[in-house]
């Protein structure tokens, strides 16, 4: 019989590829801060927060066939839409597709849980290795400089995927300013049409014309919203109850207020409650949060944890220090 001795890094590294987030669920060790993700491992983690992606592919197929073209010939890709027009969708097909072609890839989602992933960008990204990383709602991710930086490395070779609200693209537009060698191809989602919005819902069987036709005008060209009143409409077998979209988001998301109210979670609902009576909230305005927080009696770290947990829940949009609600 031979004994291996290894270090503890050796063991670390041993199971964060390709055990860790089993390390982390069912052994409790936490290997990394869980912000760069297998693709499958995410939409394991989005499913469980919102409408699927392991929905089919349907439309977006010149879009698509523009990211893989371009991916080609740019470093960078910028996918840029409303919330819900399907940019995260897009942004994995495509990297699957890729994959097709080259299967050495490796492929990766950064997301942003609020903590730093400088750590994390050190143990995953090895020399003489390709990778493709999406890096998704890239308005929140903090170090988002750090992550373009790797595609600058000689010893690296990165394509990345980003995903962005359109609210927030100058921004990032901004920070690509900095890094004049990396060539970036911006991509601008359109709402679809309403043909597209019925081939995703012949894709899932809804087919009855005053069906279509309620949920075609509701989600006015909204993926996700689409979806959403799809699915609700075959939860009760009644499109009747489709009158609007303040109805739909009730409807879809009074789970996960029941949830907050069956955990019980005081702070939660109060920091709901700050972001409602202000509609904008910033880590600036440092004499004002004192105040608030002190008022409803919550510390200002709980608070920023909160926040991150609603926006998980789409329940808010997170902006990097802002918060606004939708």
């Amino acid at each position: 019989t031979q004994i291996e001795i290894i270090t503890l890094d050796e063991l670390k590294y041993d199971l964060l590829r390709p055990y860790g987030f089993l390390a982390n669920e069912f052994l409790g060790i936490e290997l990394d801060t869980g912000q760069i993700l297998e693709i499958e491992r995410f939409i394991y983690e989005n499913d469980k927060k919102t409408t699927s992606l392991q929905n089919p592919f349907i439309s977006r197929n010149s879009e698509l066939e523009k990211v893989i073209k371009n991916i080609e010939q740019h470093q960078t890709i910028i996918l840029s839409g409303h919330p819900g027009t399907g940019k995260t969708r897009l942004a994995i097909e495509a990297a699957k597709k890729i994959k097709e072609k080259i299967t050495k890839l490796k492929t990766y989602i950064i997301t942003n849980k609020g903590q730093s992933i400088y750590n994390d960008l050190h143990s995953y990204f090895l020399p003489n290795n390709e990778y493709l990383v999406i890096v998704d709602d890239a308005n929140r991710i903090g170090e988002l400089s750090r992550i373009i930086e790797l595609a600058l490395l000689d010893e690296l070779s990165i394509r990345i995927i980003i995903t962005v609200r359109d609210y927030a693209l100058n921004k990032i537009l901004f920070q690509f300013k900095e890094f004049e060698k990396i060539i970036f191809s911006p991509i601008k989602l359109e709402k679809l049409t309403s043909k597209e919005i019925e081939e995703i819902l012949s894709s899932i069987k809804i087919t009855n014309p005053f069906c279509v036709n309620k949920i075609t005008y509701i989600s006015n060209g909204n993926p996700r919203l689409a979806m959403m009143a799809a699915e609700y409409a075959l939860e009760t077998n009644n499109c009747h109850v489709l009158n609007n979209v303040t109805d739909i988001y009730d409807k879809y998301f009074s789970k996960y207020i029941n949830e907050i109210e069956e955990l019980n979670n005081k702070d939660l609902i109060k920091t709901l409650g700050i972001i409602s009576f202000n509609r904008n909230f910033s880590k600036e305005n440092i004499e004002f949060n004192k105040v608030t927080f002190e008022a409803f009696e919550i510390s200002e770290n709980d608070f920023w944890e909160n926040a991150f947990i609603l926006h998980d829940l789409e329940l808010i949009d997170l902006f990097e220090k802002q918060i606004v609600k939708i």
